[in-house]
C-alpha cells in the first residue's frame, strides 16, 4: 500500500514530466502553450501560422522560451506589428532550441545549440546555423537568443517556485516545464531572431558605426555582408581614443583601416577564446584569450559584451581599441 510520503515523492518526481498548470497532461508542446492563461498571444500567432502549428504538435528533443502575454506591448495578434508572418514565424523558430536544457544542466562552460530558425536570409548565423548560447554567468544561469538580448535565471526553491531576472529586461519564471520530449521555459519578454551587424551597432549605440557614410560606409557594408564573420566593434569611448592616439586621422581612415575588425572567413564564440591566434582582414593578428577567467580579451583589449548572433557571423565588443590598430592606421596616414 502507498503511503501518503511515498505518494508525495512520486509526485515529486513524475510530475515534471507531465505537468500543466492545469493539471492535465500535453500532448505535445503546442497543446501545453495553448493550455497556459498567460502564453495566448504566442498560442494565437502559432496558430495562424501551419508551418508553426506543425512545429510546435511534433517538435521533440528541444527546449522552448515562451514570453507570457504581460511582456509584449500588444497583446492583439491582429495588430499590424505581428502582420509580417515571415518575421513571426522566424522569431518563433528561433525560440525553440535543439536538445534538453534545464536550468541545472546551465553551467559556466557556455553552450552553443542550434534553433530551429528555417529563414533562409537569417541562416548564416554563427558556423551556418542559428545559435543560442547557454552559460552560467556569476552564480546566474543566462539564455541569449538572436541578436543580444540576454536572460539571467536565479535558481529558486521547489518544483514551480524558481525566479528568474534580466538587467536587459527579460524575466524567466517557472522554468523546467517537461513533457513529451520538452523543456519549457516562460519569459516576460519576446526575444527576436539574428539580426545585422548594422542593425546591431544601432542598438547597442555604437554610433561610430552607425554615423559611417560614403566610401567607408560602403567598405562596412561589404564586410556586414560576408559569410561566416566574427565583427569586434569598439564601443565610441575606444572610438575616440583611437581618435586622440592618431590625431593626424580622420574618421574614414581608420575604419578604412578596419578599426573595428573583422575576422573573415571564421566565428569565433567566447568558449574559442582560449589563447588562439587568428588573423583579421587586415592581416594583424589578434589573440583570443581569458575564457574560463572571467575576463575574455582580444590581444590587449577587453571584451565587455560577447556572443551577439549575427545574421552572418558573431560581434563581440571591445572596451579599447587593439593596440594594432593604431600602427595600422599610422600607416594608412602616411600614405595619404
Amino acid at each position: 500500500m502507498l503511503t501518503p510520503t511515498l505518494i508525495s515523492l512520486l509526485l515529486f518526481f513524475l510530475l515534471p514530466l507531465s505537468a500543466t498548470t492545469s493539471g492535465v497532461v500535453s500532448k505535445n508542446a503546442l497543446a501545453f502553450i495553448e493550455a497556459e492563461s498567460d502564453l495566448t498571444l504566442i498560442a494565437a500567432l502559432i496558430r495562424r501560422d501551419p508551418v508553426l502549428v506543425k512545429l510546435f504538435s511534433t517538435v521533440k528533443d528541444a527546449t522552448i522560451v515562451a514570453a507570457v502575454d504581460s511582456g509584449f506591448r500588444f497583446t492583439n495578434p491582429n495588430n499590424i506589428i505581428y502582420s509580417n508572418r515571415a518575421a513571426v514565424r522566424a522569431v518563433l523558430q528561433d525560440t525553440i532550441i535543439r536538445g534538453l536544457h534545464p536550468t541545472s544542466a546551465i553551467t559556466q562552460n557556455p553552450i552553443y545549440p542550434s534553433t530551429f530558425l528555417t529563414n533562409q536570409r537569417l541562416l548564416d548565423t554563427s558556423r551556418g546555423r542559428a545559435t543560442a548560447k547557454l552559460v552560467e554567468i556569476d552564480g546566474k544561469k543566462t539564455v541569449d537568443v538572436g541578436a543580444g538580448l540576454r536572460a539571467n535565471i536565479t535558481q529558486g526553491v521547489g518544483l514551480f517556485r524558481s525566479q528568474l531576472s534580466d538587467s536587459c529586461g527579460v524575466l524567466m519564471r517557472r522554468q523546467d516545464f517537461r513533457f513529451k520530449g520538452v523543456i519549457l521555459h516562460k519569459i516576460s519578454n519576446p526575444l527576436d531572431a539574428p539580426a545585422s551587424f548594422t542593425s546591431i551597432a544601432s542598438r547597442l549605440n555604437l554610433t561610430a558605426i552607425t554615423r559611417l557614410t560614403g566610401g567607408p560606409a560602403t567598405i562596412f557594408q561589404a564586410v556586414a555582408g560576408s559569410k561566416d564573420t566574427t565583427l569586434f566593434a569598439i564601443t565610441n569611448e575606444a572610438s575616440e581614443a583611437l581618435a586622440v592616439a592618431q590625431p593626424n586621422a580622420t574618421l574614414e581612415t581608420y575604419i578604412d583601416a578596419l578599426g573595428y575588425f573583422v575576422v573573415t572567413p571564421g566565428v569565433y564564440f567566447e568558449a574559442d577564446f582560449t589563447g588562439k591566434t587568428v588573423k583579421s582582414l587586415n592581416g594583424a593578428n589578434l589573440t583570443l584569450s581569458g575564457f574560463g577567467t572571467g575576463t575574455t580579451m582580444v590581444n590587449d583589449a577587453i571584451v565587455v559584451r560577447s556572443d551577439i548572433f549575427a545574421t552572418n557571423g558573431v560581434l563581440h565588443v571591445l572596451k579599447k581599441y587593439v593596440v594594432d590598430a593604431v600602427s595600422v592606421v599610422s600607416r594608412l596616414t602616411r600614405s595619404l
